[in-house]
C-alpha cells in the first residue's frame, strides 16, 4: 500500500517539489503521525501555541518548535493576556519550557517575560480588589478560590482584606471569608491586626 501511494505522489509531484520534500526540515518529510498531527492543530490562543510547542518536545522534535514560537512571540502579548496564559497552564509549565534549552532562545525569553508579567499580574491592586470582591461571592468554590489567591498574594492583601471588614456596608456574606484570609495571610497580618 505504501508503495502504491509512495509511486502516486512521485507521478503527481515535480522534481523541483520532490527535492523540497527531501529536505529534513520540510513538512513532508515528517512520517510520524503524532508530529502531523500536533503541526497541523488549529492555533487561535496563546495556550494552543503552548500545546504545540510541549507536544513537538514530547514526541522529540523540538527542531520543529521554532516556527511555532516565532508564531507566539509575534502576537506580542500584553502583560494581562500573559498573566492569563500562565493563568491557565501553571507557572511551572511556563517554568519547564523556559529552562527547556532544546527550545530556541526566543521561548526562553517569552516564557521568563510572560511569568514576570504573570507576577507582576498576581499582586496588582486591581487584582486583589477583584479577589476581595469574590469573597462575598454566593459560590462557595469562589470564595474559596479568592481566599486560596488572596493567602498567595501575601501582605499586599492584608489592607484590602482588612478594610472589607471595616467597612459597615460590606456584605455580611464576605465577613467569614474575610476572616479565614486574614487567618491565611499570617504572619503577614498580625502586625496589622494588633495596630
Amino acid at each position: 500500500m505504501r508503495i502504491i501511494l509512495l509511486l502516486l505522489l512521485l507521478a503527481l509531484t515535480s522534481p523541483f517539489q520532490l527535492a523540497l520534500a527531501q529536505e529534513p526540515e520540510a513538512p513532508a518529510a515528517i512520517s510520524d503521525p503524532s508530529v502531523l498531527a500536533a503541526l497541523e492543530l488549529p492555533r487561535t490562543d496563546p495556550i494552543d501555541y503552548i500545546t504545540v510547542i510541549e507536544a513537538l518536545v514530547a514526541f522529540g522534535r523540538p527542531d520543529l518548535a521554532s516556527a511555532i514560537v516565532d508564531e507566539l512571540v509575534a502576537l506580542n502579548l500584553d502583560a494581562a493576556s500573559r498573566g492569563e496564559l500562565v493563568r491557565q497552564i501553571g507557572s511551572a509549565r511556563m517554568l519547564k519550557l523556559a529552562r527547556n534549552k532544546q527550545l530556541p532562545e526566543a521561548m526562553q525569553t517569552f516564557a521568563q517575560e510572560t511569568m514576570a508579567a504573570a507576577g507582576a499580574a498576581a499582586v496588582s491592586p486591581d487584582r486583589i480588589a477583584d479577589l476581595t470582591r469574590q469573597l462575598s461571592d454566593p459560590s462557595l468554590a469562589k470564595q474559596q478560590e479568592a481566599i486560596r489567591e488572596l493567602a498567595n498574594i501575601g501582605e499586599p492583601a492584608v489592607a484590602p482584606v482588612l478594610e472589607l471588614l471595616a467597612r459597615r456596608d460590606a456584605p455580611t456574606a464576605s465577613r467569614g471569608p474575610a476572616r479565614q484570609t486574614l487567618l491565611r495571610l499570617q504572619p503577614a497580618s498580625v502586625p496589622a491586626l494588633l495596630a
